[in-house]
């Protein structure tokens, strides 16, 4: 009974470990759920590269944000041109 008891709390151990394994590797490679990463798109005027690993931090826009869910308002934080002279890249 004690051998069967410690296999199972070993397994229920195992399976949050399992699942956020899953998840990461959806996230890195994309998945059944057809996430992908998030492209990095650069300015067509200066070249900044604008990643959204990073994000605009100093303009408020934290890391993890998008490039498509910045404002149509937000400009490049070297040269100033505006969100249309973005292209994407990768």
């Amino acid at each position: 009974m004690a051998a069967s008891l410690s296999e199972s709390i070993k397994r229920m151990e195992a399976r949050p470990i399992l699942s956020f394994m899953l998840a990461l590797h959806r996230f890195i490679f994309g998945g059944a759920h057809g996430f992908t990463m998030p492209k990095k798109y650069q300015c067509q005027v200066c070249g900044y590269i604008y990643d959204p690993a990073v994000g605009d931090p100093d303009n408020g826009y934290p890391a993890g944000t998008p490039f498509e869910k910045l404002p149509d308002s937000w400009e490049c934080p070297l040269c100033g041109a505006p969100k249309s002279e973005f292209e994407p890249i990768d």
